[in-house]
């Protein structure tokens, strides 16, 4: 599945984060996104980058890195036949 997010000035996703059931590769179009999975340090990753995460990976922080503007990326997910695109932690 490819999907585009578009995550607006200052957002950071609640909670403790999420999980997805197949890899994950994304590449930053616009802003700057906030990115860290498995509660390690937080990244701020600046257009043109690429981020991944490993299957069952937790994506501890989500969010854009802006208050100036919106950040966009392009994601490509593995989404084993029948599964949910985001699984409970």
């Amino acid at each position: 599945m490819l999907v585009e997010l578009n995550i607006p000035p200052g957002r950071i996703s609640p909670g403790p984060g999420h999980r997805h059931p197949g890899p994950v590769l994304g590449y930053i179009v616009e802003g700057q996104m906030r990115f860290a999975i498995n509660n390690e340090p937080e990244q701020v990753l600046p257009v043109g980058k690429t981020f991944f995460e490993p299957p069952g990976a937790v994506h501890s922080t989500n969010g854009s890195a802006r208050s100036d503007g919106p950040t966009r990326a392009v994601v490509f997910m593995l989404v084993p036949k029948g599964s949910p695109l985001v699984l409970p932690l």
